[in-house]
């Protein structure tokens, strides 16, 4: 059955902005009741949590009236046509400089020259008093310079002033940072995947920026030593954009996701030649982020990270911290499950054992991922607390849900079928002889990918 856009494109949007979209369809005449009436429906259930359906919907436009799909359709197309209309003027809405420029451009065309020079020497000022660089800031200052440019051209009367020095300089500085920015893209993108072609005068950009005479900035100095760390340079380039991260302040939040995530990928990809400092310094990084970064959304895969960085490095108060603090900031659907079984993790590196199983007992959640970590966790807990007995009907237990888990794939059901006879084998480790135990750990050891591989080794050390 084809899907209904219009549902598809709702179910994507947030409730705050479809709350909007409301009020701006009812604001028009123009609009047709049953077409808002159709998107009050959509939001409704939205927000109480039912679902969306041509059926439900239409039952609550028409009541009994049989379902016609052909004028359903066409209700859809209609209501999906006025969405894209109030989005565009949601986005005007919240992007002041962005109608500034529109205004600025409009009173340039109609030869309006008292409101121009009123409006561009507003921008000037309001443009040198804002602080915080990025990308956009620069093209906006280059889009004033030019929309003044091509009106000077235009207008006779002012044809003994130009302003072709500034425009150029503008461009300059506009076109030079979303080059390097670009460049450094492709040199991270090399690092992680097959991707292996710098962007066009990568190597004049590079010339030109490193030049003595170039005026430069702070967020282009940032990207240059970004680039320079890419193209391996090495520790020293490191020390110097820590340094200048810490130190530069005018710089738009936007920029720093761009900027801290580079810096995060290095580290990992020095953890992954085996350089152990780099934990140290990736966790001063995030660190710094969270100061830096003020995110109302906290992504899940960076909460778990810092989380396991943490535990690592045994920083169990600043852990304990972050769960709660941050857990409050992770998307509602994933928020119970991370915060739970975060801090079971915490007490299991505490030994706080009991509070690990009580607490991952106590979240009852139908997601496959939290149930077969949770599984994991308490399986090591039980060992631990040295549960023997009833570690081995959990274990049982467990293989069953793998076997009746419609979910798992035949290669991850395998790996965790795997997990659970190793267990089996650990336990009965105390009655073998050294020889079996030798044999038992160069097995785990030729395992590529095998679930707590180090954490199996640790206890097979300690048997």
């Amino acid at each position: 059955m084809q899907p209904i856009k219009v549902i598809e494109y709702s179910n994507k949007l947030a409730v705050s902005d479809m709350k909007r979209i409301s009020a701006l369809l009812k604001s028009s005449p123009k609009n047709k009741p049953v077409v808002i009436a159709l998107f009050d429906e959509i939001l409704q259930n939205k927000i109480s949590g039912e679902k969306n359906s041509k059926n439900i919907l239409w039952k609550a436009l028409y009541k009994k009236k049989p379902l016609n799909e052909k004028h359903f359709r066409k209700l859809c197309f209609e209501l999906l046509q006025k969405i894209e209309d109030a989005l565009t003027l949601i986005h005007t809405e919240q992007n002041t400089n962005e109608n500034n420029l529109n205004l600025l451009k409009y009173y340039s065309s109609y030869n309006t020259a008292n409101l121009f020079t009123d409006k561009w020497k507003q921008l000037k000022v309001k443009k040198s008093t804002s602080h915080l660089l990025s990308s956009t800031f620069f093209l906006e200052a280059y889009t004033m310079e030019l929309i003044r440019y091509e009106y000077l051209v235009s207008n006779s009367s002012k044809a003994d002033t130009n302003n072709i020095v500034n425009t150029s300089a503008s461009l300059d500085a506009y076109y030079f940072l979303k080059k390097l920015k670009l460049i450094c893209h492709a040199l991270n993108e090399e690092k992680f995947t097959k991707y292996s072609e710098l962007p066009a005068y990568s190597e004049f950009v590079i010339q030109t920026l490193s030049a003595p005479g170039f005026k430069s900035n702070s967020l282009i100095e940032i990207y240059l030593s970004i680039y320079k760390l890419l193209s391996g340079e090495g520790i020293t380039e490191f020390i110097t954009l820590k340094k200048n991260i810490e130190e530069f302040i005018n710089i738009d939040v936007n920029e720093w996701r761009i900027i801290y995530q580079y810096v995060i990928n290095y580290c990992i990809i020095q953890l992954n030649k085996g350089k152990q400092e780099y934990e140290q310094e990736l966790f001063e990084i995030y660190k710094s982020y969270l100061q830096k970064i003020p995110d109302k959304i906290f992504s899940p895969f960076r909460y778990k990270n810092i989380i396991n960085l943490s535990l690592k490095l045994k920083q169990f108060e600043f852990a304990a911290s972050f769960i709660d603090e941050y857990g409050q900031r992770l998307p509602e659907d994933q928020r119970q499950t991370s915060i739970a079984f975060n801090k079971a993790k915490l007490n299991y590196e505490l030994k706080n054992f009991d509070s690990v199983i009580s607490t991952l007992q106590s979240v009852k959640n139908d997601d496959l991922t939290f149930n077969l970590s949770s599984k994991v966790l308490l399986t090591k807990t039980f060992y631990e607390k040295k549960e023997f007995q009833f570690l081995e009907s959990f274990l049982e237990s467990f293989r069953i849900y793998i076997l009746r888990n419609k979910n798992m794939n035949t290669e991850s059901k395998k790996l965790y079928q795997t997990f659970i006879k190793h267990i089996q084998r650990l336990v009965s480790l105390e009655y073998k002889s050294a020889k079996d135990i030798n044999l038992f750990r160069e097995k785990i050891n030729k395992q590529e990918n095998l679930t707590d591989k180090a954490w199996l080794l640790e206890k097979i050390a300690n048997v």
